[in-house]
């Protein structure tokens, strides 16, 4: 089975676990990224879409603790994203069976007026050293907590202002389809000097 249709097939249910998961130890974490924007877009995953993006809301201690409890309920931590020695995004592998699966956590930094993620990408002028990457600092309006969606049948969290949240992510015509999408060329984002590593 391909990564599209894997998304469209088990993603409700690697979605319904997660749910368990962060609930258990009391974690904030919503649909982020293309998974955001499909559901409040398309109502659902968009077809070309290969992953789950998860935004989550943690200090270094919670990004410990969620670790523990993802690696223990079966999932493989596929590469930790470290910018200044702080982790700011995990991939994560779940396979059982014909199940084959990677979601992203985004962590954010949120505070009162603004909240922030980091992104790694590979600039094809750049020659680097090992696993080093460039970054972009993505930085939106505060996120001021979650409200859910209903897609086909399954209730999944979203920030609150997701519309603002899309339209800062993806300017304007977020709401048009944009095949010439280049995630480091956001509106929001900042390319920072320093580089960051993934392990």
């Amino acid at each position: 089975i391909g990564k599209q249709q894997n998304l469209q097939q088990y993603g409700f249910f690697i979605l319904d676990d997660l749910k368990t998961i962060f609930n258990s130890i009391s974690i904030t974490y919503f649909a982020d990224f293309g998974t955001l924007l499909g559901f409040v877009r398309e109502g659902g995953f968009m077809a070309h879409d290969l992953d789950l993006d998860i935004g989550v809301f943690a200090n270094e201690d919670q990004k410990k603790h969620i670790k523990l409890t993802l690696e223990k309920a079966g999932y493989k931590l596929w590469r930790s994203f470290f910018l200044k020695d702080k982790v700011v995004e995990e991939s994560y592998h779940y396979v059982k069976g014909e199940i084959e699966f990677k979601f992203d956590i985004n962590y954010y930094e949120n505070n009162a007026d603004y909240s922030k993620t980091w992104l790694f990408y590979k600039d094809p002028i750049i020659q680097y050293q090992g696993n080093k990457r460039s970054v972009v600092e993505m930085t939106y309006s505060a996120i001021k907590g979650t409200t859910t969606i209903e897609i086909k049948g399954n209730s999944i969290p979203i920030p609150i202002n997701s519309d603002r949240l899309l339209e800062e992510k993806y300017g304007v015509t977020w709401n048009k389809p944009n095949k010439d999408w280049i995630y480091w060329k956001s509106p929001a984002a900042r390319t920072l000097d320093e580089l960051g590593e993934f392990v």
